[in-house]
């Protein structure tokens, strides 16, 4: 009786572990199938030359197999990638179906493209712009760019001005595409940026033959890109609390235009480039709050246009050269860090 009651708890410890196995592995095999599938936006409206980024989403959301097929009734219309990027060809209307590889669920878009055109390059700069700032709500990608926030478009529906005065919370660094936009003027993101710690200024901004106006404020790392001296229409440039590594590119020296030379509180380092002393269009040239060491250039006193300097709260020394130390008042000079110049104290 005794072997027998044994062997039974024996058969029965055995019965419970096999059902817990098979309890077990049948949950981490069974697959939860997809019921159904939502794009947006449902209506599209576009210039020829425009792009959309579709978005979908699976039901239920635990569904292992998320995979879509992406397909437009005419392609003649207008053509969709494989990751639901929309660009308009020719004037129409077609529909964008977005269909799942798991059960062959679908949704469809309508897409309207008008007759006037804009540059492909154009909008996927804006939509590589539109992917990196999680929180830009003005800009519609279901209406043509002319209705977006900031945004400013010429005669032919090339970009002009992009000018976001939000605070945007940005997620990726800013994109190469950015220099597809070649009619440019003025590109401002002026608001505070809560940025990822690498996040440079792209060396393609110095492919914006056009550009008149760049202000970039607030979450900036990395170098000043050298490129940024091929802007030959630039007359303003303003950078203002950004963490850069590094000085001032002398490349700078070749914007013959420029009025307006706005490097504050970024964290250069290193000395004033002479080349600044070639900037004979100069009006204000406002560089406080650096870590900028050295002297202040001779060549600086070729800025006979300029009105407006702040070279304080760096750690510069030397000679101030007499002609500016004549124009200006000293507050423009005064040094941080108890640093004196030869021909001016600031602390007496």
């Amino acid at each position: 009786m005794i072997k027998n009651k044994h062997i039974m708890n024996k058969l029965l410890t055995l019965l419970i572990l096999c059902t817990l196995s098979l309890a077990l592995f049948s949950g981490c095999e069974k697959e939860v199938k997809v019921l159904g599938i939502i794009v947006e936006p449902k209506n599209v409206c576009l210039s020829k030359g425009d792009v959309v980024q579709l978005t979908y989403l699976v039901t239920p959301y635990s569904a292992d197999n998320k995979s879509v097929r992406w397909e437009s009734k005419d392609d003649a219309i207008a053509t969709v990638s494989q990751t639901g990027l929309v660009t308009a060809i020719a004037e129409g209307k077609t529909q964008i179906i977005a269909t799942t590889k798991d059960g062959h669920y679908s949704d469809t878009v309508s897409v309207t493209v008008f007759g006037n055109s804009s540059p492909t390059g154009d909008s996927i700069a804006l939509v590589k712009l539109n992917e990196i700032a999680t929180n830009l709500p003005y800009w519609n990608f279901s209406q043509p760019m002319e209705t977006w926030e900031g945004v400013v478009l010429n005669a032919e529906r090339r970009v002009v001005s992009i000018y976001y005065d939000y605070e945007i919370s940005i997620s990726k660094p800013l994109d190469a595409s950015i220099g597809n936009l070649s009619c440019l003027k003025s590109l401002s993101l002026s608001k505070k940026f809560y940025a990822i710690d690498n996040f440079i200024i792209p060396s393609e901004i110095g492919m914006l033959s056009e550009l008149q106006e760049l202000k970039l404020f607030y979450g900036f790392s990395g170098a000043i890109p050298p490129e940024l001296g091929n802007l030959k229409q630039l007359e303003g440039l303003f950078l203002y609390q950004n963490s850069f590594t590094g000085g001032i590119p002398k490349e700078l020296g070749n914007l013959s235009n420029l009025n307006y030379l706005v490097i504050g509180d970024c964290q250069l380092t290193g000395n004033i480039p002479e080349e600044l002393g070639k900037l004979d269009k100069l009006e204000h040239l406002i560089l406080n709050d650096n870590q900028l060491t050295g002297e202040i250039p001779q060549k600086l006193e070729n800025l006979r246009m300029l009105y407006n300097l702040g070279l304080s709260y760096n750690s510069l020394s030397g000679k101030i050269p007499e002609s500016l130390l004549s124009r200006f008042s000293e507050d423009s000079f005064c040094p941080q860090n108890g640093t004196k110049f030869d021909n001016l104290d600031c602390y007496k």
